[in-house]
C-alpha cells in the first residue's frame, strides 16, 4: 500500500503513522465510489477488495463467480455510485453449444413471470410511459467468460415506448444497431415490460433480451453469436442518448425501404406467374381450337 502524509499542523498526527489495517478496516471501507475515486485518497485505495465491496452492493450481479472470473483481468474508470439505487441485478448462464441452441431462434428471458422484482419509484398512470422512457436504464451485459470479454447491448435509455392495447402495459425497448455482416445491419434489442394498478407503483413484470435482422426475424444462435463476438470485439463508442435513438430511427426506416422493396418484388414475380399462366393457357387453348 501507497503511504501518504499529511502537513504536520499544530502537532497533528500524519497519516502515515496510522496502521494500513485501521486505515482499510475503518475508514476507507465505509466510503463510497465517488469518495475513493478523489484526487486525496486514490494513492490509498488500490486494494481491489474496497472496490469490489462497492460493486457487489450496487450490482449485485457482479458477485456471481462468472462475472468475477470474466472481469478479473480489467480495469475501468470508477463511476459513482447510481441514484436511486437499481431495483433489479441477475446473472444468468446460458449453455451455447447444443444443436438446439444453434439452430432455434434464440430469446433470453430474465424475468420470470412468478418472480417478484422490485419497484420503479415511479406511479403508475397516464402520464408514467414518457417519464419511464426517460428516467429508467438498463444495461443488459454480455460476458464471455472464456475469452473475458463483454459488450453492453442496451441502449443508454429507451429508444421507444409503447402501451399494449389490451393489458395497458408499458413495453420499453433498448436497443443498439450493430453491423450484421454483408452490408445488412441488425438490431440488439432488451425489452423490459411494466405494469401495476392505476395509482400504485410501477412493477418490472418482464425482462428479454433477442437480435433481430431487417426483416423483423430473430436471429438463430449461431448468427447471433457471430454478430455479438464481432460486436465484442469492436471499438468502443461512448454514445449520447439522443445518438442511439436517432440510430434506432434509422434502422427503422431502412427496414422499412427493405420490406417495401421485397413487396415489391414479390408483386412483380406473382405478376410474371399470372402472365405465364395466361400464356400457357392462352397457347393450350389456339392448339386445342386450331385442330
Amino acid at each position: 500500500m501507497c503511504s501518504t502524509t499529511t502537513s504536520d499542523h499544530g502537532g497533528a498526527t500524519s497519516i502515515a503513522a496510522i496502521h494500513p489495517d485501521i486505515i482499510q478496516s475503518h475508514i476507507l471501507n465505509g466510503l463510497d465510489g465517488p469518495a475513493l475515486a478523489s484526487t486525496k485518497l486514490l494513492s490509498l485505495c488500490s486494494d481491489d477488495f474496497l472496490w469490489r465491496q462497492i460493486c457487489n452492493s450496487t450490482w449485485p450481479s457482479t458477485a456471481h463467480p462468472t462475472v468475477l472470473h470474466a472481469i478479473s483481468s480489467h480495469r475501468a474508470p470508477s463511476t459513482p455510485t447510481p441514484s436511486p439505487p437499481p431495483i433489479y441485478s441477475r446473472v444468468k448462464e446460458t449453455e451455447t453449444l447444443s444443436g438446439w441452441f444453434q439452430s432455434s431462434a434464440f430469446r433470453i428471458d430474465l424475468v420470470d413471470a412468478k418472480e417478484a422484482v422490485g419497484a420503479a419509484p415511479l406511479k403508475f398512470n397516464g402520464a408514467c410511459m414518457e417519464l419511464a422512457k426517460e428516467r429508467l436504464r438498463v444495461s443488459w451485459i454480455l460476458i464471455d467468460p472464456r475469452k473475458k470479454r463483454a459488450v453492453n447491448i442496451a441502449s443508454a435509455a429507451a429508444v421507444e415506448a409503447r402501451r399494449h392495447w389490451l393489458t395497458d402495459d408499458i413495453h420499453l425497448r433498448y436497443a443498439t444497431v450493430v453491423d450484421g455482416g454483408d452490408g445488412e445491419l441488425v438490431q440488439c434489442t432488451a425489452v423490459v415490460t411494466c405494469g401495476g394498478k392505476e395509482g400504485g407503483e410501477l412493477q418490472v413484470r418482464e425482462m428479454s433480451m433477442q437480435v433481430e435482422d431487417m426483416d423483423g426475424k430473430i436471429m438463430t444462435g449461431s448468427d447471433r453469436l457471430r454478430i455479438l463476438d464481432a460486436a465484442m470485439d469492436g471499438r468502443r463508442v461512448k454514445s449520447q442518448v439522443e445518438t442511439q435513438r436517432e440510430a434506432f430511427e434509422m434502422f427503422l426506416r431502412i427496414k422499412m425501404l427493405s420490406r417495401e422493396r421485397k413487396q415489391r418484388r414479390e408483386r412483380s414475380l406473382d405478376m410474371i406467374c399470372i402472365a405465364a399462366g395466361v400464356a400457357i393457357f392462352v397457347a393450350i387453348l389456339a392448339f386445342v381450337l386450331s385442330r
